[in-house]
Formats: C-alpha cells, structure tokens, sequence
C-alpha cells in the first residue's frame, strides 16, 4: 500500500505513520510518533487532520456504525448510493454531542 505513498526523498512522509484505511488513492493514517496516536485523512498527498487520538477517531467510527445498524439497518444509502441526508444528519449530530 505505501507504494504510492513513499516517494525517494519525501520529507512529508514520516516512518511513523501508519496507514489502516485506503480507498482508490484515499488514505487514513496515524502518527504513532505522537503518543495519542492522531488520525490524518489524505487526498491527493494532501495531509489533514481528522481526530486527535486514533481512539476518538476509533470511538466515533463505532458509534457510526451502531447508528447505521440499529437506526437505518444498514440501509444508509439513497438510489443514487450517495448517503442518505438523514443518516448524516445523525452522524453530524453524534460527532457534535461525543
């Protein structure tokens, strides 16, 4: 996976970061450096921060997902397979009260 990631010479790309999520060139990744661990999306090697410790970031994806199962069981996504405006309306509502 770090293939594309690692390039000779690359001062952003730190051997402390830990990639656990790709998706067609989208990374999430954390610092392990930092002792919380702080989570990182990246979109075309653009870095930003997502979560400060990788167990927020762990914590909220888990309440993400309770919503998804008990509320819409599973169905969160409308016929054109973007998210629901519902379902993420609750996301931002969880992320905004955890």
């Amino acid at each position: 996976m770090l293939s594309g990631w690692r390039v000779q010479n690359d001062t952003a790309w730190h051997d402390d970061y830990v990639i656990f999520a790709e998706r067609n060139g989208v990374v999430l990744f954390c610092d392990t450096k930092n002792i919380t661990s702080p989570v990182y999306g990246s979109i075309q090697k653009r870095n930003f921060i997502i979560s400060s410790s990788l167990a927020d970031f762990l914590d909220s994806f888990c309440s993400a997902i309770e919503i998804e199962q008990s509320k819409y069981d599973g169905d969160v996504t409308a016929d054109d397979f973007n998210f629901r405006e519902d379902f993420l309306k609750d996301i931002d509502l969880m992320l905004k009260t955890s």
